[in-house]
């Protein structure tokens, strides 16, 4: 039994510890929101806590809706996107209310044979600079391509940029994934941990000795 109730603690209190929430932004309920071209800066914030600033075409249908814009895209979570223009200099960057312990991101590039994309996604905490994933797409047909990048370090914004060629000027983002960074122990849970062994470790120790039959 002791056994038992020392496995149970352990297990309540590291349960606590581990706890970790994910979640994805997709676009598609902005887009069903405000439509194309709406910009949603703010759209994300009350429910998951994400702010998107910086510049940016905003939501696009994809070719499921019309291809405004002639993005020649589709989503990847969902026909809906953000879209970027380079007419814009576009350089969108998402800020977290708490810190993301992990984050990926799919980059899409317009359908239009020999258009090519150099994107360079930054990862910074507190506003400084962490880590930088690169990716480059090359579009051969309608629709084009996607790619992934992701991260695996503490960050509480990330900002997206890319370079184009081949007559290139514009690309979507979608499907963001990210893990809150619940994840990690915090002082005060590994305190409890620590008081809840020494309670049953005392408990044992001041246990009264079972009496012998005569």
């Amino acid at each position: 039994m002791k056994k038992l109730s020392f496995g149970l603690a352990v297990a309540a209190v590291m349960g606590v510890a581990s706890t970790a929430s994910a979640a994805t932004i997709a676009f598609d309920d902005a887009y069903a929101f405000g439509g194309n071209l709406f910009r949603p800066g703010t759209f994300y914030q009350g429910s998951q806590g994400v702010t998107i600033s910086g510049t940016y075409f905003g939501t696009i249908g994809g070719i499921g809706n019309g291809d405004p814009g002639n993005w020649s895209l589709l989503g990847t979570n969902g026909s809906a996107f953000l879209g970027c223009n380079a007419g814009l200099s576009c350089s969108p960057t998402f800020s977290f209310a708490s810190d993301v312990a992990s984050l990926s991101l799919d980059l899409g590039l317009g359908g239009n044979p020999g258009w090519t994309a150099n994107f360079s996604v930054t990862a910074l905490l507190d506003g400084v600079p962490v880590a930088t994933q690169g990716l480059t797409l090359a579009a051969v047909s309608d629709p084009g391509p996607w790619g992934t990048v992701s991260f695996d370090t503490p960050l509480d914004q990330i900002r997206v940029t890319a370079t184009y060629g081949g007559g290139a000027f514009a690309f979507g983002i979608d499907n963001v994934v990210y893990t809150n960074a619940t994840g990690v122990p915090e002082p005060a849970t590994l305190g409890l941990f620590g008081l809840a062994v020494l309670g049953l470790g005392a408990t044992r120790r001041f246990k009264a000795p079972a009496r012998r039959s005569a």
